[in-house]
């Protein structure tokens, strides 16, 4: 039993140590720096943002996501990227590119709603339609069974 209960222990020790979370860190300001240092600044700029958000002076950058800032040239990096960020048992925080893709959940979300929206109006058009047709022809016989009352009366 006292070795199930050290393993339990270390497991949990090892749960709070190593942590992962996902941040989109903002490189805009990478952009104020000569053409030339944009994309080394950037480097910087995520190696300070994983310093001051995971709390480790060790920060190591994964080669998926050098290659994802690099990509574009040394003069134009990305203005933000999403980047999942891991810390281990020995504190060394390890950033690796998240690719999500936003544009495609976006276009394929639009059209099954305006679809929707276009399918609903028709309908509720047709359903107002018909309830006014209804009160017109209830109208129209009440006001005719009202005149040939006073013809006859």
């Amino acid at each position: 039993m006292a070795a199930e209960k050290v393993e339990g222990e270390v497991m949990s020790s090892q749960e709070k140590t190593s942590t992962s979370r996902i941040y989109t860190v903002p490189l805009g300001r990478a952009w104020v720096s000569p053409r030339r240092h944009r994309t080394k600044r950037a480097i910087n700029m995520i190696r300070e943002f994983a310093m001051r958000h995971m709390k480790s002076s060790e920060v190591k950058i994964d080669q998926g996501l050098s290659e994802e800032i690099w990509s574009r040239g040394i003069e134009k990096p990305p203005r933000r990227i999403t980047v999942k960020m891991d810390k281990g048992e020995d504190g060394i925080v390890t950033v690796s590119h998240l690719p999500i893709d936003n544009k495609t959940t976006i276009k394929e979300s639009k059209p099954a709603s305006q679809a929707e929206v276009k399918e609903s109006k028709p309908a509720s058009q047709a359903e107002v339609k018909d309830t006014v047709t209804d009160s017109e022809t209830e109208g129209v016989s009440k006001d005719s069974s009202s005149l040939e009352q006073g013809k006859s009366g």
